[in-house]
Order: C-alpha cells, then structure tokens, then sequence
C-alpha cells in the first residue's frame, strides 16, 4: 500500500513539471510573439524545454 501511495506521488510530480515546462512554453511563445525574445533565444528554450518534456514522459511511462 505504501509503494501504491509513494508511486502515485512520484507520477503526479511528474505530471506537474511537465504541466509547469508545458506553461513556460506558452509564456515563451507570447514573448516571442510580442518581439520580446529574440527567435534564436525562444527556439534554444523551446527545445530545452521539449527535450525535458520528453525525458519526463519517458519517465512517467517507467514508473506505470
């Protein structure tokens, strides 16, 4: 039961930052779009930010 509780915790905080890399993403795109950034500063921190995602997915579909 507690291995059920502890797995379930670790899933959500996953969820969670990949939610969170999910919302930088549309904050970068709207300064991207407001000529806030630069295009090569938004695409460095687009892929960064994807690239994380990605690895936190991979992480999420290990720990079901």
């Amino acid at each position: 039961m507690v291995k059920f509780i502890m797995n379930k915790i670790l899933k959500q905080g996953i969820i969670n930052k990949i939610n969170s890399f999910k919302m930088q993403l549309i904050i970068n795109k709207n300064l991207y779009s407001s000529t806030i950034i630069t295009k090569e500063i938004y695409e460095t921190v687009e892929n960064k930010l994807l690239e994380k995602i990605h690895v936190l997915y991979n992480n999420l579909e290990i720990s079901i």
